[in-house]
């Protein structure tokens, strides 16, 4: 698999004590939310083969003046997929059902497994919580002007959910200009950060090797999370093997065809179902104009330092891609490894908001290993 992304780690003690409340009859949800707010923009037709984005959130709060979720607040978000609005002066999603798609899907008639997700900000000094589905379904109806929002879902934590909101639906109208096609990388990159992402997507089946993906970027975000241009992004899609410490281990990792079957390997950069998967690098410039590099071959090293009373890593890559560009780069300082599907509380509040993030290229899914 090839993964991105970055999100929340939940707290333990806490699924801990859910779990321990979640004795119900049959056919009760473990969590089960009468929303009081709608909240939603429209974002076009960004979807793989156009299909319209329709981001919305059910809650118990609502969002802020600045659009920023609430302490305390319950929320249950859906990145839909569906044909364009009957209205474009008055926009609402398109009745029907939606069902949980797959990762990097965008198809019509579902909300993404990517950015689909029940979190529950924290108060001060208390934990949050945030989990993606596994499964699940939306239903939208509407009668004379009144819509309900039904939802069935069950999260990655095993926990089931059922969510209903009757009211009124606004949407905001964020389609104009949205939208990244990449273009063709055309330059040398060299990228540095003081800040280091690392995705754990679990095991290899049948193998004692983990899909860690390495994601850096220069550029900083907003007070809403969003990506502030101009500058550099690097996602590295790794296989490794841990130390008795629990340190991904140190050494050369090489793009390689035997990706997903031996460790010290990164995947390459691919086209797959019009999707951008594995090793990627992009520079985005001040128009929010996006140059995309497949990288195809190279080397990152990776070593300890134990100088400090925290081991630090020391990374440096040298890539290139299909086209003969070079992608440089290095970082050096702690690699603290989540979950996927997880993010630390601290990330909660920033990645939070009623926008939907800048597209790029990373968190895209290998759906299956073909050696």
């Amino acid at each position: 698999m090839k993964h991105i992304q970055n999100l929340i780690r939940p707290c333990a003690a806490l699924m801990l004590l859910l779990a321990v409340f979640s004795c119900r009859p049959d056919k009760e949800a473990d969590f089960n939310l009468a929303a009081a707010h709608l909240d939603g923009e429209y974002n076009g037709p960004i979807g793989n083969d156009g299909e319209c984005n329709y981001y919305i959130h059910l809650s118990d709060k609502g969002f802020d003046a600045e659009g920023n979720s609430c302490p305390g607040g319950t929320y249950y978000r859906f990145d839909i997929f569906s044909h364009e609005p009957a209205d474009t002066s008055d926009i609402t999603v398109p009745t029907g059902r939606y069902t949980l798609g797959t990762r990097g899907s965008t198809a019509s008639g579902t909300f993404t497994q990517d950015r689909s997700m029940y979190f529950v900000n924290g108060t001060s000094g208390s934990s949050g919580i945030q989990l993606i589905f596994s499964q699940g379904v939306l239903d939208i109806s509407c009668n004379d002007g009144t819509y309900t929002l039904e939802a069935e879902l069950t999260d990655v934590a095993g926990m089931t959910h059922r969510v209903r909101y009757t009211g009124d639906m606004k949407i905001l109208d964020h389609s104009s200009g949205t939208g990244t096609n990449f273009l063709p990388l055309d330059r040398d990159l060299y990228i540095y950060s003081d800040h280091m992402a690392a995705t754990d997507y679990g095991q290899v089946e049948g193998r004692d090797i983990h899909n860690i993906v390495l994601s850096m970027t220069d550029m900083p975000s907003d007070k809403d999370g969003n990506i502030v241009t101009p500058g550099h992004i690097i996602s590295m899609d790794c296989y490794v093997t841990f130390t008795e410490d629990g340190l991904i281990k140190a050494g050369n990792y090489e793009i390689s065809q035997y990706w997903g079957t031996q460790d010290f390997t990164l995947s390459p950069g691919e086209i797959v179902n019009d999707q951008f998967v594995g090793t990627i690098a992009a520079f985005y410039d001040n128009g929010y104009k996006a140059y995309l590099g497949l990288l195809s071959s190279g080397t990152l090293s990776i070593s300890h330092d134990n100088s400090a009373d925290t081991v630090a890593y020391d990374l440096e890559f040298e890539f290139r891609t299909q086209d003969g560009y070079m992608v440089t780069g290095s970082y050096s300082g702690a690699i603290d490894i989540v979950n996927a599907g997880t993010v630390p509380e601290a990330e909660l509040y920033s990645r939070a908001s009623l926008s939907r993030p800048v597209s790029n290229p990373m968190a895209r899914t290998h759906f299956t290993l073909s050696h």
